[in-house]
């Protein structure tokens, strides 16, 4: 017995481990089979862990783990080459956390506990959640990055990652961490206490560990590099393209050409060039053809909304707001080209100013914002969204052994975790080209005018303000239990049998868009008998509702741009709320709440396992090689399924208080509309499947030579794996390697 505390400082740009403390009473001792042979991921045949293995293993112990300082197992792993592209917390919408091996995908990645499969822990995917995984019981962790497929199964395509965990601890064992970032936020806390204790005179040994980690989130304004849209893209550079800030009285010969052109495909034959217009050519003439950007945006649109006047023509000056004798929407390419957008734009306080689209990398509307941050154009400020997402999880585990008689031993492994995560981020949605009508009570002053010419005006806008200010939430629910016996055998042949049955279950809810709601929100009048600016299906419950280009391509309103049919309330009852669409945020949290659907969709997952495993060494071969022969071989059948129950509303269901039957499809009442939550109007589906798979394998190892000149040791191995899948038949997987090593 041993008494121990340790302390841990870790320090980074990003986080700072102000503590850490682990006091444990402890005996570990770890089992081995007969001459110090052990079982290495990659082969179940027990070898000499000094002799070199034809398939390449790369390994962290325990001490690895605990001074690493962090507290997430897939971050310890992902200091390992081959899992760097490894889905971490920080990388992760649900907080979960998946490996993934040479950058090929988490479901080509087979992930091992003890050596045996767990339930996978995303939708759609056999990738395992390994924040799961029960930290403070692992012992170590084997990469095998090769020949890993007729070893282990056919998804196990780029490799294996196997968590071996501590199968005979006695004691007691703490370990509490805490950690701050070094700007003072993004704190996080974990506990693991583990306590073990042998039993029926050492026959026995049974393991209780529970973990405890609570991480608080970070948003994009947090940090200076994602802050204000301060991230980077990779885009064709701007500087080949005639920007409206290059205009001016120094370039005349410029001045008529519309704004974007490619600088080099100007026809600048004839043309006495100004000296900065020959400086605009030297720019694109030098400049590369594409670059890493900061504040990336889409020019043709704007968060609060880019505006145009109806349907009117662009080349007339309904109003001159900067009094510079230019139609409004000559001013920037989308007026230009006519994309019935690109005219004004609502500022902050309220009022209107002619629409500036920052730098133009492309025609597919991308561009970058102006060095000085200025510009109009597709500004996407997500500081209120999620950087690091707000976890907390419980986790208990529990392991028993107990040995029947010599050689003779069974064994469970019970494991509970329940976790949950909150992300957030803004309605990242998009209109295009939605008609305000004329006697709309929102449209600014400035642009009163324009309507009285025109009718009307078009919007084009992404409105992230329409959030309900709710996060996402997601729990996920993880069961496995695993049991089975051991028999070693007087002649060291090795058998196991066990049962493994995991169940994943994932509930996550989130916010949508009524869109019936949001174009009847934004048709707002004015109630002529209260003053009170109201909805106009409030005073007309038959009244039709304006539908934007995108939504109304997607077949919304069989094609067309208006509908009096309203799927998610019924119009008149007093609960539609009107929405200001002009400027950013201008939306009231009445109005979010009217527009915005709370939707939960659910997944569930489970796997069972019978498997059989026989291995040890033929001793009869010895004198026909270089040494005894190393066999594994093994039965298998495997049964996964997978359930996944949307939520009601984006199956197209028909809520409480619609017009229309409650409970009914959206698509009895439309035949086009198969959602009314989403612009694309795609039909989605509960989805539910299953299959089942029986294996048989086996895997030889036979030393050639030992110990003679230019031969210390030449090894041949070689394995071959038949699975019968109920969805594609018979597969074969098979490997052969070798290993020589010529001198000491």
């Amino acid at each position: 017995m041993s008494s121990k505390i340790t302390k841990y400082f870790k320090s980074s740009s990003s986080i700072l481990v102000l503590s850490v403390m682990s006091v444990s009473l402890t005996a570990n001792v770890q089992a081995q089979t007969p001459d110090d042979e052990i079982v290495v991921t990659g082969s179940r045949i027990p070898q000499d862990p000094n002799i070199v293995s034809s398939v390449p293993v790369q390994s962290l112990n325990d001490d690895d783990i605990k001074l690493s300082g962090e507290i997430s197992l897939a971050e310890i792993v992902n200091d390992i080459p081959a899992l760097v592209s490894s889905t971490s917390i920080e990388n992760s919408v649900s907080g979960g956390s998946s490996l993934n091996l040479r950058g090929l995908g988490g479901a080509r990645t087979l992930t091992l506990v003890n050596g045996r499969r767990h339930v996978a822990g995303f939708r759609g995917t056999s990738a395992v959640d390994v924040g799961t995984i029960p930290r403070a019981l692992v012992k170590s962790v084997e990469v095998t990055t090769g020949g890993a497929s007729a070893i282990y199964g056919a998804d196990a395509v780029t490799g294996v990652v196997n968590f071996i965990l501590k199968d005979d601890f006695e004691g007691f064992e703490a370990d509490i961490r805490g950690g701050i970032s070094t700007q003072g936020d993004a704190e996080n806390f974990t506990i693991d206490a583990t306590y073990g204790k042998n039993f029926a005179d050492g026959r026995g040994n049974a393991v209780l560990s529970v973990s405890y980690v609570e991480d608080t989130s970070l948003t994009e304004g947090d940090r200076a590099f994602s802050r204000n849209n301060n991230t980077a893209a990779a885009l064709a550079n701007p500087a080949l393209r005639l920007q409206a800030s290059d205009l001016g009285a120094d370039t005349p010969n410029f001045n008529g050409i519309r704004i974007g052109t490619a600088l080099l495909g100007i026809n600048t034959a004839g043309l006495a060039l100004t000296a900065t217009e020959q400086a605009l050519i030297g720019r694109a003439t030098n400049a590369p053809a594409r670059i890493i950007a900061r504040d990336p945006r889409v020019w043709l649109s704007s968060q609060a909304g880019s505006i145009a006047p109806g349907f009117g023509g662009r080349n007339t000056i309904y109003v001159d707001l900067n009094n510079n004798g230019i139609a409004d929407c000559q001013e920037s390419r989308g007026g230009q080209v006519g994309f019935l957008t690109g005219c004004w734009i609502t500022n902050p306080d309220g009022t209107v100013s002619v629409f500036q689209e920052s730098l133009i990398a492309d025609t597919s509307f991308r561009g970058q914002g102006n060095p000085d941050g200025s510009g109009d154009a597709g500004l996407f400020n997500f500081n209120r969204d999620t950087l690091y997402p707000e976890t907390d999880s419980l986790s208990v585990n529990f392991n028993t052994t107990y040995e029947l008689a010599p050689g003779l031993k069974v064994f469970m492994e019970a494991k509970f975790v329940n976790a949950e995560s909150q992300t957030f981020a803004e309605q990242d949605t998009f209109f295009d080209t939605l008609f305000i009508a004329a006697d709309n009570p929102f449209i600014p002053t400035e642009l009163l005018p324009v309507v009285a010419a025109t009718g009307g005006l078009l919007i084009t806008q992404d409105p992230t303000g329409y959030s309900d200010n709710n996060p996402t939430i997601t729990k996920r629910e993880t069961l496995r239990l695993v049991g089975g016996i051991e028999w070693e055998t007087d002649n060291g042949h090795n058998f196991e049998a066990s049962i493994n049955h995991g169940r994943f279950n994932n509930t996550q809810s989130s916010t949508s868009l009524y869109l019936d709601r949001q174009f009847a929100a934004t048709d707002a009048v004015r109630d002529p008998v209260s003053g009170e600016i109201v909805c106009r299906s409030d005073l007309d419950p038959n009244a039709f509702y304006e539908i934007d280009f995108f939504t109304a391509s997607a077949g919304f309103a069989n094609g067309g741009f208006s509908s009096n049919r309203y799927y998610s309330f019924t119009p008149g009852d007093g609960t539609c709320r009107p929405l200001n669409p002009f400027g950013i945020n201008a939306v009231s949290a009445e109005a979010q709440n009217f527009i915005t659907a709370p939707v939960t969709d659910e997944i569930e997952i489970t796997q069972t396992i019978i498997s059989g495993i026989a291995f040890g060494e033929l001793d009869f071969l010895t004198s026909m090689f270089a040494g005894a022969v190393g066999y594994a071989a093994g039965i298998e059948y495997r049964r996964e399924t997978s359930e996944s129950i949307l939520d009601p509303l984006r199956l197209g269901v028909l809520p409480q208080g619609t017009s229309f039957t409650p409970g009914a499809l959206a698509n009895t009442v439309d035949p086009f509309l198969n959602s009314f939550i989403s612009i694309d109007n795609n039909q989605q589906f509960n989805t539910s499947g299953s299959y089942d798979v029986s294996e048989v394998f086996g895997e030889i190892r036979i030393p050639i030579l030992s110990d003679v000149p230019f031969a210390r040791e030449l090894t041949l191995d070689a394995a071959i794996r038949y699975a019968d899948y109920s969805t594609v038949g018979g597969q074969t997987t098979w490997k052969v390697g070798g290993t020589w090593t010529p001198l000491d």
